[in-house]
């Protein structure tokens, strides 16, 4: 055999993987989608002069890390909790990007990751305030009256600063979202006790909403259709724990107060159509903007992402009024012009379209859906007859399955777009004209 023995991994080639391992472990964890982190990390390695193989899943990153004549490094990382966070997820694919078309050195890579790593997040205060007034929209998308929204206004800001006081201390997620879904669910449902609401139903059902794991959920969908079933199956079994934490904290807020839960009515159609869209819109984009600050974007990309929100949600809304569509085919029409709109919006303004269409999904996340899940759990677990169970175990199953169908048709409609212009647009031409422009772009 005509070959060359391998030699043993040097120190560069050590130091690399490691810090590669250190990239792909930061974006996963600030949420990045699975295809996206992988594709960053390929260009970054093969700007190093490396061939980088990996697998990823919810909690670890396994890379081999290979150059001829050497040989592979082979290295399992942790994922750290870090939180969602978009603006890092940005800098991170502008730096890939940089990376590959100005040569940069291994040092300045370096140094650049550091910064984007030590970039703030949006004060703890604001965060509260914004995912407070976006619920309370929740709460009026689903009919809810004014002191409906008030109530769900109040509990979520108790819930989530008490949430925000225990991953500081690092508590265990599933106990945070516990807590939490009992303390904002429990608050809520004192006020509706007292009558001081027409829309009992609707503020407890709203009250555990800013709970529900959006980003995980698309993500997980996103990861199923672009080949990464490992990855998708870690994000949605992480995502339905979650989810039944929440389910146990509300059943312990209705077993406490003895109240009886119907599912949510969820579409009014009223006199004037056009007055209904309009608000529709509004709300939809006050909820997007305000759960896009628990995910730490630029204040350009909450914008972009709140007015994608307005139209698609209220083009969902007339599709469901007007046309008789159902709520699936009207979720993927949603969210195939959504697409449309994101490819446009990265193309003009370089940034990943994913990230816009993530904060524009997100008001059309079925939370009530998933709300009416769990309550369709807990009345099918406190129910001993097998007759009067059944119908709630063929609630639940319905509703179960209207929820991975609607995340389904959301993420078909939305990544699309994306990956149709991602084949046919001339990504280096272009960049080459960003330069000479002076723009950043990613």
């Amino acid at each position: 055999m005509n070959t060359t023995s391998p030699q043993r991994a040097d120190d560069e080639l050590q130091q690399t993987a490691l810090f590669l391992l250190e990239y792909a472990s930061a974006q996963l964890a600030a949420g990045g989608q699975t295809l996206r982190v992988a594709r960053t990390l390929d260009r970054l390695a093969k700007c190093f002069g490396y061939v980088c193989h990996a697998t990823f899943l919810s909690r670890h990153v396994t890379m081999t890390l290979s150059q001829t004549g050497m040989m592979p490094v082979t290295l399992v990382g942790t994922v750290p909790n870090m939180g969602l966070n978009f603006r890092q997820l940005v800098a991170l694919n502008n730096l890939s990007w940089l990376a590959h078309d100005r040569n940069l050195s291994f040092a300045e890579v370096r140094g650049r990751f550091g910064s984007i790593m030590a970039m703030r997040r949006y004060h703890p205060g604001f965060v509260l305030l914004a995912a407070s007034i976006a619920n309370a929209s929740f709460c009026r998308l689903f009919g809810g009256d004014c002191i409906a929204m008030l109530l769900v206004f109040a509990g979520t800001i108790i819930a989530l600063g008490l949430r925000q006081f225990m991953d500081k201390r690092h508590a265990a997620p599933c106990l945070s979202f516990m807590i939490s879904s009992f303390i904002a669910s429990i608050f809520v449902a004192a006020g509706t006790l007292t009558d001081i609401t027409d829309t009992p139903q609707v503020a407890i059902g709203s009250s555990v909403l800013f709970l529900i794991p959006g980003v995980p959920m698309i993500n997980s969908t996103l990861d199923l259709l672009t080949g990464f079933p490992l990855m998708a199956f870690s994000r949605l079994v992480r995502s339905c724990m979650l989810v039944s934490c929440i389910g146990l904290g509300l059943g312990c807020t209705l077993f406490i107060t003895g109240l009886e839960m119907e599912p949510v009515v969820r579409l009014n159609a009223g006199a004037n159509l056009c007055l209904d869209l309009c608000l529709d819109a509004f709300l939809a984009a006050l909820a997007s903007m305000g759960f896009a600050i628990l995910s730490n974007p630029g204040a350009f990309v909450i914008v972009a992402g709140g007015f994608l929100a307005a139209v698609g949600h209220a083009l969902r809304l007339y599709l469901l009024l007007t046309m008789q569509t159902g709520i699936i085919s009207a979720s993927l029409i949603s969210a195939l012009v959504i697409g449309v709109l994101c490819v446009i919006l990265a193309k003009r303004f370089h940034i990943p379209g994913e990230f816009f269409s993530f904060l524009a999904l997100l008001p059309m996340i079925p939370g009530m859906y998933a709300y009416d899940v769990i309550l369709s759990t807990i009345n099918f677990m406190n129910t001993s007859a097998v007759m009067e169970a059944t119908p709630y175990l063929v609630t639940l199953i319905k509703d179960f399955l209207t929820v991975m169908f609607i995340l389904c048709a959301m993420a078909l409609g939305a990544i699309t777009p994306l990956l149709v212009q991602h084949l046919f647009s001339d990504s280096e031409k272009y960049r080459q004209k960003l330069y000479a422009n002076g723009k950043q772009y990613s």
